[in-house]
């Protein structure tokens, strides 16, 4: 799982780490601002049909059945994108003239990304994640040497170009894969509509989430009239999201699992996650010690161009073992089919996020930022934690929602 996603998320990440070599700081920070709004957006673009996709293969269904939900859901994925890339050219207002033109480019990989994206987590429901790693291995490796050519040719818009073809080529492979899933015959408009009520739920709460991991970044490049600091903290916050890759592979791996245990052996459920709670911590500890002990190194590779990050990086890391536990947590409430309590909570911390970035920010800068961004994510753990605690672990035919 941690080779898959490596694969398919991490090559964007991977990208930025390259680019923030390639390119000069005020370039890299229209990069990193661009793609933390992209990031914001994918995670609504498929109306959470990508993420209903896991839960829905991971349980009993007639064949018949499962390729008729399947498609319906790979369907509104893509339709859902489509509307959100034509209702989102506003949020390019919200930008100076350079970035907007570049968000308002790159805002249609939305639509490849949600159909891809949907389609490929088929696998992952069913747990078979070797065949598909490999293959968007090598896509990922020929995007990243793509980027590297495009990038030093053509420089910004390169980098879009080089976008553009690697998800293309993921896209191909994810419809190649699931191409004996897929059916002519859809769900019934009722059931199409429950998906959509279900998926609304689930694309806010995944929205207000992102909002949460990237307000900060969005709301000190806004506030701030340094280039060089923005790059620095995107830098910072790229480095985070990319050091989360280890603890969300786990996470990511135990959705369907929980889903089989709710479905089959309620009863074992709250030991299996008890145990894996602490498995993410420990996780999200090392690899946020590990990150830190590595920040000289990482401004030593970039000529030290990002000389300051060392200070800022390890403040920041302290957010991984707290975000891995609230995503863990979550998992518990969406197989509980209380997705709308997630929504509730991400929203509630995002307000949050933003009243606290805004507040502290004349006052102390980005050091503000980044503590209100702690202070978020520590509130929206115990948040989550309270409600999955209070979670009856018995079958969901057996219980009224």
């Amino acid at each position: 799982m941690l080779f898959s996603v490596i694969s398919i998320q991490g090559t964007a990440l991977i990208s930025q780490f390259i680019l923030a070599g390639i390119l000069p700081i005020d370039e890299f920070a229209i990069v990193r601002t661009v793609e933390a709004t992209l990031q914001m957006l994918a995670t609504v673009a498929p109306w959470g049909m990508s993420l209903l996709v896991v839960r829905l293969v991971s349980q009993d269904h007639k064949l018949i059945e499962l390729k008729s939900l399947f498609t319906t859901h790979v369907l509104l994925a893509g339709l859902s994108a489509l509307v959100l890339v034509i209702v989102g050219m506003a949020i390019i207002e919200f930008y100076s003239s350079q970035t907007g033109e570049y968000l308002k480019l790159l805002l249609w990989v939305l639509v490849l990304t949600s159909l891809s994206r949907t389609s490929l987590n088929y696998f992952y429901g069913k747990e078979q994640y070797g065949l598909i790693s490999t293959f968007t291995f090598v896509i990922s490796v020929a995007s990243l040497v793509l980027l590297v050519v495009f990038t030093n040719y053509w420089q910004l818009n390169g980098w879009v170009l080089s976008r553009y073809v690697a998800e293309t080529m993921v896209l191909v492979v994810a419809l190649f894969f699931v191409r004996t899933k897929l059916t002519w015959k859809l769900n019934s408009r009722v059931e199409s509509k429950k998906m959509l009520s279900e998926g609304a739920a689930v694309s806010l709460s995944l929205v207000f989430r992102s909002a949460i991991d990237n307000l900060p970044l969005l709301i000190f490049a806004y506030l701030s009239i340094s280039q060089e600091e923005t790059a620095l903290y995107g830098l910072c916050t790229l480095l985070i999201t990319g050091a989360m890759i280890m603890p969300s592979s786990l996470i990511s791996v135990l959705l369907p699992r929980y889903g089989k245990l709710q479905k089959q052996a309620p009863d074992e459920l709250a030991v299996y996650h008890a145990k894996h709670e602490r498995y993410v911590i420990v996780a999200g500890i090392g690899i946020g010690l590990v990150i830190t002990a590595l920040g000289p190194a990482i401004s030593a590779v970039y000529d030290q161009k990002y000389s300051g990050l060392l200070p800022y990086l390890a403040l920041t890391s302290s957010i991984l073992p707290i975000r891995a536990y609230t995503a863990l947590n979550a998992n518990l409430l969406f197989v509980h089919h209380q997705t709308a309590t997630g929504t509730k909570i991400n929203a509630v911390c995002a307000a949050l996020c933003m009243i606290l970035c805004f507040a502290i920010y004349p006052a102390s800068g980005l050091w503000g930022v980044i503590v209100s961004s702690i202070i978020t994510e520590a509130v929206a753990a115990a948040l989550f934690k309270y409600h999955s605690s209070k979670l009856a672990f018995v079958p969901i035919e057996g219980r009224n929602i």
